[in-house]
């Protein structure tokens, strides 16, 4: 396990070494290939079901109660592979670009760090440290190697973000020096939740403030659309891909599974959250004329799908949600790539300047129609199987309340089809007719593992679901 922790830390120290932008380039795809390695080897001693089934104890911190414990099970060591996928392929998008400096790779090897931490940490300090230290590669990633506006969205993320997550700093500090808890391990707080709760009823939502504006939840996600607009192609990938789903991992591991009570008492607020985030997220994607812009109100949306579902109390939307989550990762982060690769030419965001795509390059076009209609949940996309299972869980608990979220499916389809029809399909543009859309050989190879992820999970869904399956308690 510390092996996949430590790998992106070592990567980061070998990148400091390799001065030139190619050496880097190819000096961190092939340092991809031992991380991957290590991760199949911790997937074959995972157990199935079992919250922290597989632990290790590096050390302890009696000031703080805190042991240096890393805790494994599905639930979380599939969100390291999703990590993993996704870096791996964008080491394809980062060979003989000429913007992917050593300094970029090794700050976005320290996000791969932070990430991983925070997902194996399995003692709430240690999970504190590792969720705060993602803060500071992405600040500067955004910040150094943004767009126009990257300073403005760089500070907003990071004051909202830290702003939620001293709440959270706040709940630790008061286990630590309030009450009898022996350790901040997960298995010690767990074994005295009941005690907690009861001792501070307010706990719970001081480590729920953190995640929701992780997720980020209507009305926190107004930090969202400008991170996204203004991040590197890179970072957009990794933010949508697997950064938000960390506040959704934040809700079921450390609330979910350690003050149920609350997290209960708390689903009619979370349903409503969701169905307005779902609505205006979904409406402010279709008034949008800047399509990175368009593509991170989609994300409110389809992240508003996923609350939706874990404010659900049976299993098949519970289900649903994770399955969701980690399918976004995948159709949001193919989006964001293929738009990539558009913007690298033309350097314009504006859906006005764009037309013609598919005279342009089919198989670019291919793909991203076929990151389109996986972001509108079309039959046989892993999308269909995640808000299929989030509905129908819903109409379960809430009956014709579904009726709502289902809104937000209609508006999504509006703004998906205006974009491919516009961008794909449209009269080819000016714009577009002064830029060769030749893909190189690593473009194409970036979004292939995309390409079989989606068709995989859709086909076969049993994969990632069987492998979850109990690790999300449900009421």
């Amino acid at each position: 396990m510390v092996k996949v922790l430590l790998w992106p830390l070592v990567s980061a120290l070998v990148l400091s070494l390799l001065p030139r932008n190619k050496w880097a380039q190819w000096g961190n795809f092939f340092l991809h290939i031992p991380w991957i390695v290590f991760l199949v080897a911790l997937i074959k001693v995972t157990p199935v079901g079992n919250a922290f089934g597989l632990e290790e104890v590096y050390g302890s911190l009696p000031v703080f109660k805190s042991t240096l414990a890393l805790g494994a099970d599905s639930l979380n060591v599939s969100l390291v592979a999703l990590t993993v996928f996704l870096s791996f392929s964008l080491s394809f998008y980062f060979l003989n670009h000429p913007k992917i400096s050593p300094g970029f790779l090794i700050l976005f090897q320290l996000l791969n760090f932070g990430t991983v931490g925070s997902l194996l940490a399995a003692d709430a300090f240690v999970f504190y440290v590792f969720w705060e230290f993602m803060l500071i590669p992405l600040f500067f990633l955004i910040g150094v190697w943004g767009s126009e506006n990257r300073v403005y969205a760089a500070l907003k993320f990071f004051a909202m973000t830290l702003a939620g997550s001293l709440f959270l700093l706040g709940g630790i500090f008061f286990i630590v020096t309030r009450t009898q808890v022996q350790s901040l391990e997960w298995l010690e707080i767990s074994r005295n939740s009941a005690v907690l709760s009861a001792t501070a009823p307010w706990l719970g939502w001081a480590f729920l403030a953190a995640f929701l504006v992780k997720i980020p939840v209507w009305p926190l996600h107004t930090w969202l659309p400008d991170a996204h607009t203004e991040a590197p192609t890179a970072v957009s990938v990794m933010l949508a891909g697997i950064l938000l789903k960390l506040g959704i991992y934040g809700m079921l591991r450390w609330v979910l599974q350690l003050f149920p009570t609350l997290y209960w008492n708390t689903t009619d607020w979370l349903f409503a959250a969701a169905v307005i985030g779902i609505i205006l997220g979904s409406y402010g994607a279709l008034r949008q004329k800047d399509i990175k812009r368009m593509i991170a109100y989609s994300s409110v949306a389809h992240l508003g799908f996923v609350v939706l579902g874990l404010a659900a109390t049976n299993a098949a939307a519970q289900s649903g949600a994770f399955f969701q989550n980690f399918a976004h990762g995948l159709s949001t982060g193919l989006l964001f790539l293929c738009f990539g690769m558009i913007y690298d030419r033309t350097h314009s965001r504006k859906l006005d300047d764009y037309g013609g795509l598919a005279t342009s390059n089919r198989f670019l076009a291919f793909a991203f129609v076929f990151a389109c209609m996986a972001s509108v949940a079309l039959p046989g996309l892993p999308g269909f199987v995640g808000e299929f299972l989030i509905l129908s869980g819903t109409y379960l608990q809430r009956g014709w309340w579904v009726l709502l979220p289902l809104l937000g499916v209609v508006l999504g389809a509006l703004y998906i089809l205006q974009l491919v029809k516009t961008l794909v399909f449209g009269k080819v543009s000016p714009l577009m007719q002064s830029h060769s859309f030749t893909l190189k050989w690593n473009e194409v190879a970036a979004i292939l593992p995309f390409l079989v992820g989606l068709v995989l999970l859709g086909l076969a869904p049993q994969l990632l679901l069987a492998w979850t399956n109990g690790s999300i308690p449900v009421r």
